[in-house]
Order: structure tokens, then sequence, then C-alpha cells
């Protein structure tokens, strides 16, 4: 039985309380309506009588009718406020009393503020915009003193079945209208889904996980917050859920005030993206999801090896990695995949663009540092591949959660053939450092390998902060689109660094000779506002044989001490070197410092 009455609002007409109490009298119940009306001045929205109980301590937690019910309102992670419109909304409503004998037997499911009393309307009220003066034993202006006041009660009754009353219809279509989340709403449904029914039992995630089809009810904890509560740290349209188990699983779609640590039930269909197993929520599958506690559970991350993170049986578990920087990948200049590398293999640690873009704590990241970082195992697709290939990835849920636990650059450490003692190591390791250079390989990083035009063209655009290109296709035929070079190249041609073949190529697996470096070094150069004409001569035996159209550029590269010549030449038709190409850099931006 749910016995829903009024304040003493218009009583002339018809006295609400009377009826009410005739009714919970005749059934046996310890409850009764107080004639009156609950106000709160301190609380109130428009009017002293209508309140939003947005604070947790206004909710019984405990009892199945109102468990989850604050948690799932937008009250959830806000500072109670008289315009934040979440949690329980009141309004007009009569405050309960519970009267002798129902000291043991009655339980409050709602209640009132410390601010919160009961007043009287008619014969006191003037309309709707008259704030109440509380004058405590004045019966005439105070029928329950504040801090007292419960709004909803429940009982079990001595002859059997149980019996909710409250001061207001809580469930009118103002307070379960779809585009509010008061907690009425889920009241209401925790009620009915009480009288009905029993639930399907929930499938342990582990075995949903193994599933290509049907439906299935999981029950787990939250582990990454849904747009609602947090934009900053939210995926797009989804949520994690893991059990205790450690098991977890991508739930979509979900956008609702979840929070990490929410203990949830879903129910749902199985469907793959990007080869990642999801439970769909959607209408075609019969999906819900309802909160069942309103206490927050910590879901500690599971530390890992990278090989296992990147595993299949991973995908969907909380997991924390650590290990050294390999590699890092920016788009617009802000970090979205971390490579880190361990004993057993190498992590690929992602990062949405929208996940805290505006968070510095990583923007002394350098490879070759060692990180920890936890995540969510997941799958997506690489776009700028040709193939759209899968890939494995830790799906960070907040970048604070990335920590840098040795900012010192282990060159050495990071690649198997960089040498201490080498004439090219603090270049290499220049380089590295300043994201220029990259390995050919986790291990290698091959120092005398000759250069390529496609690893000159991608370390100038580098240096020049991986700028935004205009499309995805070069109008250099062997230039194909999601290469690694591809923008690079794109961006280097818009900007005069390179120009191409006569016959429209870019050659881009060629091997550079040293004055075609030292042209395209001068051509960025002059792009970022140096004075490449000059006057010097080149004073080197084999200086005759420089090309006419890379002399300027030499000259430019040897009066500034960028290259120095190798034993008394210039070698300009030699092939350069990966090493020789790190330390040109080094010279020129130190130059440019």
């Amino acid at each position: 039985m749910i016995i829903c009455s009024k304040s003493d609002r218009d009583n002339a007409f018809d006295n609400c309380a009377d009826n009410s109490n005739a009714l919970l009298e005749a059934v046996g119940a310890h409850t009764r309506v107080v004639n009156g009306i609950i106000v709160d001045n301190d609380m109130k929205a428009n009017e002293a009588y209508r309140i939003y109980f947005s604070g947790k301590e206004n909710f019984n937690t405990e009892h199945p009718f109102t468990a989850g019910a604050y948690t799932s309102s937008n009250a959830f992670g806000t500072i109670p406020a008289p315009d934040n419109q979440t949690g329980f909304q009141v309004y007009n409503g009569a405050p309960i009393e519970i009267i002798e004998g129902g000291e043991e037997t009655v339980e409050v499911l709602i209640r009132g503020y410390g601010t919160t009393w009961g007043s009287h309307y008619d014969g006191y009220f003037t309309g709707s915009a008259f704030v109440p003066e509380y004058v405590e034993g004045d019966s005439s202006k105070v029928t329950v003193n504040k801090g007292d006041v419960n709004v909803m009660t429940y009982e079990v009754l001595p002859g059997g079945g149980w019996c909710v009353t409250s001061g207001v219809t809580f469930f009118s279509d103002y307070d379960i209208k779809d585009e509010v989340e008061y907690a009425n709403k889920y009241i209401l449904r925790n009620i009915i889904r009480a009288i009905t029914k029993a639930e399907v039992a929930p499938t342990p995630i582990a075995e949903v996980k193994t599933k290509t089809e049907g439906e299935f009810t999981i029950d787990g904890y939250v582990t990454s917050n849904a747009s609602a509560y947090d934009m900053d740290t939210a995926f797009f349209d989804c949520i994690y859920v893991q059990d205790k188990l450690g098991n977890g699983i991508n739930v979509f779609p979900v956008a609702g005030n979840f929070a990490i640590g929410m203990n949830v039930r879903c129910h749902g269909g199985i469907t793959f993206y990007c080869g990642e197993v999801e439970l769909n929520l959607s209408t075609d599958y019969n999906g819900s999801i309802r909160i069942l506690s309103d206490e927050l559970y910590t879901v500690a991350p599971k530390t890992v090896t990278c090989r296992t993170a990147m595993s299949d049986a991973a995908i969907g578990n909380l997991m924390r990695v650590g290990g050294i920087v390999t590699d890092i990948h920016k788009t617009e200049g802000v970090i979205d995949k971390i490579y880190v590398r361990d004993a057993t293999g190498e992590a690929c640690i992602f990062i949405n663009g929208y996940i805290n873009k505006n968070y510095t704590g990583l923007d002394n990241l350098q490879v070759g540092m060692m990180i920890k970082a936890v995540g969510i195992g997941s799958r997506d697709v690489d776009e700028t591949s040709e193939t759209a290939a899968i890939f494995a990835r830790l799906r960070v849920r907040n970048r604070e959660e990335i920590q840098i636990v040795d900012d010192s650059i282990d060159v050495a450490g990071l690649y198997t053939d960089i040498v201490g003692n080498e004439w090219y190591f603090d270049a290499v390791e220049y380089a590295v450092q300043n994201g220029l250079l990259k390995g050919t390989s986790n291990t290698e990083f091959e120092p005398e390998s000759t250069l390529t035009r496609a690893m000159v063209a991608t370390v100038l655009y580098r240096a020049a902060g991986e700028p935004a290109v205009e499309g995805t296709v070069s109008s250099l035929s062997d230039v194909p689109t999601g290469q690694w070079y591809t923008s690079a190249v794109i961006w280097a041609q818009a900007n005069g660094i390179v120009n191409g073949y006569e016959d429209n190529t870019f050659r881009p697996d060629n091997s550079i000779s040293r004055e075609e470096m030292a042209v395209m070094l001068a051509r960025f150069a002059k792009l970022n506002g140096a004075e490449i004409a000059s006057d010097a001569k080149l004073d080197f035996s084999d200086a005759e044989t420089v090309s006419e159209w890379a002399v300027e550029a030499m000259a430019w590269c040897v009066e500034n001490g960028i290259i120095n010549g190798m034993n008394g030449g210039l070698n300009p038709l030699g092939l350069a070197t990966r090493a020789q190409f790190a330390t040109i850099m080094m010279r020129y931006e130190n130059l440019e410092k």
C-alpha cells in the first residue's frame, strides 16, 4: 500500500491529512500525516514549499525502496543547493509523524534538512511568495520543529503487507518525466520492481565476454565516469563495469550521472565495436542500467605486464603498467599515444583527446623516461593505416593517472645499439629526448643507417611542432595516404621545404645525400625567419663537387657551424646517416636558442 497526501493548503475544500489518517488508522499503520506544510527558507527553490532534497543525509540508503535513489539522481557529486533541482523533489508536501508504538517498526525513507520544518499554509500564508517565520513553540506557525521532518516512511503492517506513507504524491507526471532525473522516479522503479517478477540472475562478466550474441544481465562497479558526471574524464557515450574478480566490459550507450565506484546492474545484448566486446543497452536489446547502492566501492587497478595488458583476455579490465617510454604521439599538439616497454613487450597507452585536455602534468614527458599508467584494456581502429587495422590499447580515463616515476633519460637502456662512448651519443640522446628522431624498432636506433627523404621531412615536421595539415592526400604521386610520413611530406611541400621531382614523385624511401639534407634544413630555417644568404666560402677539398643549387644552403650550414665537414671535405654527395642528422639537428636547434 502507498498512501500519498498533501499539505493543508486549500483545506477549505478537503482536509487531506484527515482523509489519509483515516486510512492509516484503519490498516493499523503507526504513521500519520501532519496537518501542515513542509517548508525551508534556506533550501527552498522559488517557493518556501518547493524543496529539492539532494543531500545524502536525506535518504535511507539501506532500504531497498530508496537504495541507489540518491546516487541515481543528479544529486550525486553536487553540493545541495536551492537551485540545483536534483534529488527528491517535494512541492506542497505534508510532514509525516511516527506515533507511539512505531519507533521500532517504522523506517524513515526520506527526511528533511536540518533547516526544514513543518508550518501551516491555510490561515498563515498569504501567497506563494510568502516567507514563513520559524517560531519554535508557536503552533500557529510551526507544526514540526526544524530537523524533525519526515517526508516518506515504510513499515510492515500488523495484518501483513507493507505501507509507504508519503506527504507528497511523489510520482506525479512532473516528478518522473523523462527530461529530469529526480530521485522520485528511481524510488518508484524500486517499488515496482519489488512487487513484480524477479529480475534475471546476473551472469559473471568473464562468461559474458566469451559470448558473441544474446542478452545478459551483469552486476559490477563502474570503472570510468559517464559524461553527465564529469565530461573531462568520461569516454564518449560509454562506461566500463568490472566485478570484484577483476573482469570488466564496455557498457554502451551510457551518458548519465554514473561515477567510478558505483555499484550497477546492467542488462543488454552482446555487440562488438572495433573488435571490442560490449554490452549494448539500446532498446534493441531491452537495455537497462540501475544503481544498486549509494556506497562507492574502490576498484583498484591490477598491476600487469605490458604483454598482459595488450592481450585479448584483458579487454575491459582496469590495469596498471609500467616501463620505459619508447615513443610519444601527439595530435594537434596533445599527447594521445604513449608507447611503454617492459621486459615482456610494449603497450600502447591511449588517451582520447578530450580526456583532461588542459592537464599539464605530461608536458615534460620524453622518450626514455620511466612511467606508470592506469587504464582499461581496449581495442580501436587505426584510422591512419591503409587497412584500418585494429590495435590493442590501454585506454586512459584520466591523464593524472599517468605518472612519471623517473624523469632521467636512459637512451642506452632504450636502444641496444646506442653506446655511451660513441661520438654521436650526445646528439642521439638530444634528438630522442626532444622527440625529433625515434628508433627504427622497439630496441634499435640504427645510428649508422642511411637517412631517407621521408625521415628528414618527418624530423623537420616534428621540430615544427607537428602542425595540423590540410587534407590527407599529397599531390606527389608516390606519397600514399596513411603512411607514417604522409602528414610530414604534405606539410613540407606546402611550406616549400620539398618540391618533388620532375615526374611528380617524392621518392620517400630514397637515401638522402648530405647536400640534399643541407638544403631541406636551410629551407626549414628560412621558414623560421633565418637569413640564408651567405658570403662564406666553402674552403674544403671537394667544394667544387657541391651542386650549384645546394651551394647557398651548404655555405649557410658551414658558416653557422651546423656542418663541419669530414676529413677535410664536405662529402656533399655522400649519404647522410641517422647519427649525422641527429648531430646536425642538435647544432641547429642550439643555434636557434
